[in-house]
């Protein structure tokens, strides 16, 4: 009888040891199903972000190339009127001093008049020129303001208001002595293009020397 109980207890316990075998290979294999199952789908998703961002990236890469490409253009558009500015304010400033102070005049050159009633002409012709070379700078920059921010707009028109502001004040009918700041025509002239040529650097990345 108790060989029987032991052989019963024997065999209970191979029963129980193969079931427990069995049990673990079987959890070992799903826990390694899940696994795969988890590490397959992680891949997938993996690869569809990678393959989203790669797509953000490119659609970035295209949209600054855009961007900077229309910077630049709208800029040597800008830049030719900035020229034409600069060259209207020295001569302003030339016909202004010409026509108060003549024989004062610093500048000797055959085309800056002598003549009172030419001088006057001049300062208008030239006046006129700078405030509609600034103006059209001005519409520029509004009209293409989506590329531009605000700081970088409202820069390049503060480089040329007071100088607009000081050609529309002159009375041509009582025109006054022209102040000793202004008498450097050439140096004077050149302020604001120097100003928004350092803008447009900037807006473009283009960077002095040395930095």
């Amino acid at each position: 009888m108790i060989e029987n109980l032991l052989t019963q207890l024997g065999t209970t316990a191979i029963v129980i040891a193969v079931a427990g075998y069995l049990f673990r290979s079987w959890l070992s294999y799903q826990i390694q199903s899940l696994r795969s199952a988890y590490e397959h789908q992680n891949s997938i998703q993996l690869e569809a972000i990678r393959a989203e961002f790669s797509k953000d990236i490119t659609r970035l890469g295209v949209h600054e190339n855009y961007l900077h490409r229309r910077r630049t253009e709208i800029i040597e558009s800008i830049f030719h009127r900035a020229v034409d500015a600069e060259f209207s304010l020295q001569s302003f400033f030339v016909g202004w001093w010409a026509a108060t102070d003549a024989d004062g005049l610093e500048i000797h050159d055959r085309d800056v008049p002598r003549d009172h009633t030419q001088a006057i002409s001049m300062m208008k012709k030239h006046g006129n020129a700078f405030c509609e070379n600034f103006t059209e700078i001005n519409a520029s920059l509004h009209k293409n303001a989506l590329y531009f921010d605000d700081e970088f707009i409202k820069s390049v028109t503060d480089a040329y208001d007071p100088f607009f502001h000081l050609v529309l004040s002159v009375d041509y009918n009582a025109v006054p002595i022209l102040p000793e700041q202004y008498k450097d025509a050439v140096s004077v002239g050149r302020i604001p293009r120097k100003l928004v040529v350092n803008l447009f650097r900037k807006s473009l990345g283009v960077l002095p020397n040395g930095q």
